[in-house]
This record gives C-alpha cells, sequence and structure tokens, in this order.
C-alpha cells in the first residue's frame, strides 16, 4: 500500500515500480521532482537521455556530466558543464603556492614582526594566504615549518630573552597566541577545503573519463587517479563514494587493471564499507572469476 504522504504521481510511480514498468515510474518521479531516484531508473532502464535530463532538471551538474561521458560519449557536452579547472572554489580569492603564502604568513610566526624589523602583511594577505594552505592542509612541509616556529619562540622567550623586557615578552606570547589562533583557523578552513577538495576531484575524474574516451596518453590521467585513492584514504564520512566508482571506471576503461587493484585496495585498507564485494564483483564482471580477498574487517570495538 503506498504512503498516504506521496503526492498523486509519487503513488503513481510506485504502482508502476511494483508492475516493473521502470521507465513510466522514472517519468512519474521525473514530474513529481525527486529528480535522482527518476534518473536512477532510467539508468536502469539504459535511457541515459533520461538520466542526464533528470539530473539537470535537478541540478545535480555533475552526475550529469558524468553519464554525458561514460555513457554517451558525449564529451563536448560533458566538459562543458564541469567548471573551469583553473578557476578557484574560492571564488575571488586570488591562490597562489603553498611557498607563496608560507613566505606571506612566515613574519607572523616570527617575532621581529612585531618588533618592527619585517614587514607585517595586510589582513586580506593572511586570510588568502590561510586559505591557500587550507587547500593543502597535508602538506607536510608547511606543518614542520610551522612547528618549527613554535620551537624557536618557545626556545627565545625562555633563553634568549631578558624577562624584565616586558615589552619583548609581550610580543612573544602575542606570536604565540596568534600562532595558535592561525593553526585553528586553518584547521576550521582545512575542513572545508576537503569538501573542495573532494568536488573538484570529482570534476576531475569526469575531465579525465573525457580524456579516457579521446585517447589522452595516461601520463594525463593518472595524476587524477593517484588523487583519487589519496582521498579514499580519508575518513569514510569526508569521501564521496562516487570517487572510488568513477576511478574504477576510468582506470577500467584506459585499460589499467592494475590501478583498478590499487583503488580498491586502498578502499580496503581504509576499511571502506562494501569495498570487498566490490572488488570481488568487479573481477566476476570483468573476468568472470572471483577474487579470494580477505573479509571485511570487523568495526573497532567501543571503548
Amino acid at each position: 500500500m503506498a504512503s498516504p504522504e506521496l503526492g498523486p504521481l509519487e503513488r503513481a510511480g510506485s504502482c508502476y515500480l511494483r508492475a516493473g514498468d521502470l521507465a513510466s515510474a522514472a517519468r512519474c518521479y521525473l514530474d513529481a521532482g525527486a529528480y535522482l531516484r527518476a534518473a536512477n531508473l532510467y539508468e536502469q532502464v539504459g535511457d541515459y537521455r533520461g538520466a542526464v535530463e533528470a539530473l539537470t532538471a535537478g541540478e545535480i551538474s555533475m552526475d550529469a556530466a558524468w553519464i554525458l561521458a561514460d555513457r554517451l560519449g558525449d564529451t563536448t557536452e560533458a566538459r562543458r558543464r564541469v567548471p573551469d579547472p583553473g578557476r578557484s572554489p574560492w571564488a575571488g580569492t586570488p591562490l597562489g603556492s603553498a611557498e607563496e603564502a608560507w613566505r606571506i604568513l612566515a613574519p607572523e610566526f616570527d617575532s621581529r614582526a612585531h618588533l618592527g624589523a619585517l614587514p607585517r602583511p595586510t589582513r586580506t594577505d593572511i586570510e588568502n594566504a590561510l586559505v591557500t594552505l587550507a587547500l593543502t592542509p597535508d602538506d607536510p612541509e608547511i606543518t614542520q615549518r610551522v612547528d618549527m616556529s613554535r620551537r624557536k619562540a618557545r626556545d627565545l622567550k625562555e633563553g634568549g630573552i631578558d624577562v624584565q623586557d616586558f615589552e619583548t615578552a609581550a610580543a612573544f606570547r602575542d606570536v604565540e597566541r596568534r600562532m595558535q589562533s592561525m593553526q585553528q583557523i586553518l584547521s576550521d578552513m582545512g575542513s572545508e577545503s576537503r569538501a573542495q577538495q573532494q568536488q573538484s576531484l570529482l570534476e576531475r575524474l569526469v575531465l579525465a573519463r573525457c580524456d579516457v574516451a579521446e585517447r589522452a596518453p595516461e601520463r594525463q590521467i593518472l595524476p587524477v587517479l593517484a588523487d583519487a585513492r589519496a582521498a579514499l584514504r580519508w575518513p569514510e564520512s569526508a569521501t564521496d563514494q562516487r570517487t572510488e566508482d568513477w576511478a574504477v571506471t576510468v582506470a577500467t576503461a584506459m585499460p589499467r587493471f592494475d590501478h583498478v587493484a590499487l583503488i580498491f585496495a586502498t578502499s580496503v585498507q581504509a576499511r571502506r564499507t562494501g569495498a570487498v564485494r566490490r572488488w570481488q564483483s568487479w573481477s566476476e564482471r570483468m573476468f568472470g572469476t572471483r577474487l579470494v580477498l580477505p573479509t571485511e574487517p570487523e568495526p573497532e570495538p567501543e571503548q
């Protein structure tokens, strides 16, 4: 019995589903505004144009671009729907390299800036540099430099500063507070930037699928797969499942089955739910052989 909370079109769609008429159900869900469900049904019946139409109506642009590239081979239209990769997701923010960002931020970690020996960057410069570093939150060199600067400030404060020089001591305390504050900002912005990185990675995977269809050289595509593997090491809640699915599809289409194995192995090692099953299903579909893999790791017991 259909739920009384459903509208008439969704109830009709449910009836068509029970009758096995997926195409009619998809049309009902599309008209009802259930765009993703309609697109999934259109895909199941092989109507990929219908799926693109539903996703476009729902403004689910990246999935529409993926179907255009992967299922329809319409790389021109797929590329048109992907934002310019040269444009930062931080609209209006001039971003440079991490090295340039560090050059701007370095005075904030150096006490001499507070004593007038070094020029102080403007607030805008600092904010832009923070954004740049937040987009590379896992850069070990940046982390090391921050730690070294903190230790240097502490050592100087403890061993090389006249404790009677209150102005200098206050400057060092201010440096310490600023470092703590900036690291918190980096941490907060890093969470937001990870979502931006995830979106950017999906866009690059769409373009990589276009590259494969257009027979681009492998050296142009493999770095995207490497970045996808890196993303799969993030916590599962922070990583879109499409990252694995699309990366596997790109590697399969190349065909580079060694990279497919690397992608799945990364997911298994990261304990991503269902990774073993997906790897086995891929193997059966491609080779008719079921891989013998370790079972899904048991969740860690709560302490």
